[in-house]
């Protein structure tokens, strides 16, 4: 039966194909001769309206886009390329892939509309073109081969590049911003390309387009020295607007060089919301040979504490990881059970929970408050602290006992009790 059903579904998959796959044909025709016979208005519907084509007739409409982009109006232009863009990210999803000769065809609008008159035109080219670009969610197919894009895409891209590099010098502040991203989408883009991005960063006169060239050079460039670059323009600059995107570019390098503490701390002394967001993250990443941060990161998380917006309490989770037996992390422990216990607000509880898991044996001091969170009337606040208390581990070897009670008391807590007292125990 499993076979005949498996059989049933393949041949109806099939008819479908042969019944609708016509049609979509059909429409797709349709669409393409009232792109080159309409008046603007009904090639901009027509052209608009291919957005929503498959995959599978990529290949037929991407030659019409083609003309379409070079077309006298403007509005049919913006459409080409934003469809052109949209139909080849489909294929991508699709097929599970940034490579094939359709993006390649798709690219190549796109570079031709990146020197448009128009600077909507331009933008829209840009941002399509960066989009092309970005990382796919999930594993490519094993056909998505490095071998495969280079035969097939090298040549657009270093076209891309080229393209790219002249926007930079863009009028348009907006469209100098959107190149400087894109660019550091192409894989291929020359050691040119970098020292024009630096040039941008400290030059250019707009702070977006500073700000941005920050973030292309770790994106586009993360294997050069970037972090010394960055660090050393973190330390130049004065405002806060312009700290903001350096530290935010530094944060997607990854592990920074230890030399980048100090600077760090600096920034951290400004009291801007979001450099107190991205910097313990930061220093998070260094680990032990971050203690230096550990005062000034101390002093944040105490003030996460008492933020009436409930700020995420990023802090008091890189002090516990740096060190969790420094003062500064000890200091938090009551406040962190307090919050466990106490908060009105489940996101509050999660947060607090979150951290003490950092602390494993070091948490221990909490031990009686925790086993007092197991008795709470609010389910949520047990099973919490039935989780930290587990990975607290032996040190916790107390709360046994009212683990045991809690599992046979509420049914709805077996699960996250049972499972906390294998880990105090190691049975």
């Amino acid at each position: 039966m499993a076979v005949v059903a498996v059989v049933g579904v393949l041949l109806w998959a099939g008819l479908y194909r042969f019944r609708y796959g016509d049609i979509d044909r059909l429409l797709v025709n349709t669409q393409l001769r009232e792109m080159a016979r309409g008046d603007a208005q009904h090639r901009r519907m027509a052209v608009e309206n291919l957005a929503t084509t498959g995959p599978d007739e990529l290949s037929l409409i991407l030659p019409a886009l083609s003309d379409v982009a070079r077309d006298s109006d403007v509005l049919v232009r913006m459409s080409a390329v934003r469809t052109t863009g949209l139909t080849a990210r489909r294929w991508q999803f699709l097929r599970r892939q940034l490579a094939g000769e359709e993006i390649a065809r798709a690219k190549r609008i796109l570079i031709g509309a990146v020197d448009d008159p128009s600077d909507g035109v331009r933008l829209e080219a840009i941002r399509r073109f960066e989009e092309l670009g970005t990382p796919l969610w999930g594993p490519p197919p094993p056909s998505a081969t490095p071998s495969a894009r280079s035969h097939i895409l090298i040549q657009e891209d270093m076209n891309a590049a080229d393209a790219l590099l002249r926007r930079i010098d863009d009028r348009n502040a907006e469209i100098r911003v959107a190149a400087l991203l894109a660019l550091a989408r192409v894989p291929v883009a020359s050691e040119g390309a970098f020292d024009r991005v630096v040039k941008a960063l400290i030059d250019d006169a707009d702070e977006s387009v500073r700000g941005t060239a920050a973030l292309a050079l770790a994106r586009g460039w993360p294997g050069r020295d970037v972090a010394s670059l960055l660090l050393d323009r973190l330390a130049e600059v004065k405002t806060n607007g312009e700290k903001v995107p350096i530290v935010r570019a530094i944060h997607e390098l990854g592990r920074p060089p230890v030399e980048s503490i100090p600077p760090l701390i600096d920034a951290l002394a400004l009291d801007d919301w979001s450099l107190n967001q991205m910097i313990p993250d930061i220093l998070e990443k260094l680990g032990p040979s971050a203690r230096p941060a550990l005062p000034a990161l101390g002093k944040l998380a105490t003030r996460e504490f008492t933020d009436p917006l409930g700020a995420a309490l990023r802090a008091g989770h890189a002090v516990a990881a740096i060190d969790p037996d420094s003062p500064e992390a000890q200091r938090l422990l009551a406040p962190l059970a307090d919050g466990l216990r106490d908060a009105s607000d489940n996101t509050r509880r999660q947060q607090a929970a979150w951290v003490l898991t950092q602390y494993g044996a070091s948490a221990a001091p909490i031990v009686p408050a925790l086993r007092e969170a197991l008795r709470s009337d609010v389910a949520d606040v047990r099973d919490r602290a039935a989780w930290v208390l587990g990975r607290i581990g032996p040190a916790a070897l107390p709360a046994v006992a009212d683990l045991s009670e809690l599992a046979h008391r509420e049914p709805g807590d077996y699960k996250q009790a049972a499972a906390a007292i294998r880990q105090i125990t190691g049975e």
